[in-house]
């Protein structure tokens, strides 16, 4: 009984090593470094950060943040229950407080895109 686990055991593992080292040897590769290196926050990071920033990134990620905030308000108009509707109430009162106290939420026209 264990020897049969252990033949089956044993194949499933040359099977399945065989096809990681098919998919190794003929996949394709590009060596291109455009394609090979990261690009997190819209900038190069084998280079200094200050030097170049994309602002295609950056429009993406705010557009991104306007349809999150849009999904999340559709959410509590669907369910109005007092404990949504009291967080709707403090996320506008942040958006508030930033935009108005802080000025973080300002954006000259034209910069984005």
């Amino acid at each position: 009984m264990f020897l049969n686990f252990f033949i089956v055991f044993l194949f499933s593992l040359f099977i399945s090593f065989g096809m990681y080292l098919m998919v190794f040897f003929f996949s394709y590769k590009d060596f291109f470094y455009g394609k090979v290196s990261s690009y997190e926050g819209g900038f190069d990071v084998v280079k200094k950060p200050h030097w170049g920033f994309s602002w295609v990134f950056f429009s993406i990620v705010v557009m991104f943040m306007v349809l999150e905030l849009k999904v999340i308000i559709f959410i509590i108009w669907v369910q109005p229950d007092f404990f949504i509707v009291f967080c709707l109430f403090f996320l506008f009162f942040f958006l508030y407080y930033c935009w108005f106290v802080y000025g973080m939420v300002l954006w000259k026209v034209g910069l984005i895109f």
